[in-house]
Formats: structure tokens, sequence, C-alpha cells
């Protein structure tokens, strides 16, 4: 797989983990997850969120 391509697939994991994790924060429908776990994926999916869209735009650049 390309990189640009992994690159916009990791883009848009994280922005969905970052979703459902900000899903579960903010709304009491999820209740099977716990909270902690909400926050979990929140995080995570915004670090990945933002560093995917660091190097697809470095790899753009180039």
């Amino acid at each position: 797989m390309k990189e640009k391509c992994s690159l916009l697939l990791g883009l848009i994991c994280g922005l969905l983990l970052c979703s459902l994790g900000s899903y579960r924060i903010f709304t009491d429908q999820l209740e099977e997850m716990s909270l902690t776990v909400g926050y979990i994926f929140a995080i995570a999916g915004f670090i990945s969120f933002a560093f995917s869209s660091i190097g697809l735009f470095n790899t753009a650049k180039s």
C-alpha cells in the first residue's frame, strides 16, 4: 500500500475512533462502554488523526 493511501486510511480511522469516544463522553447512549474507554478512544483517535494529517501534508509537499 502506498504511503499516501495508508495515511489517508489512518486519518479516517482516527476520526472515527475520536468521534466514537466523544459520542460516549457527551451522551449516555452507549452504556456497554465505560467512560474510561470513551476517554481512551477519544484521546487515541485525536492523536492518530493529528499525526496522520501532519504526515499527509508532509507527503503532499514532497
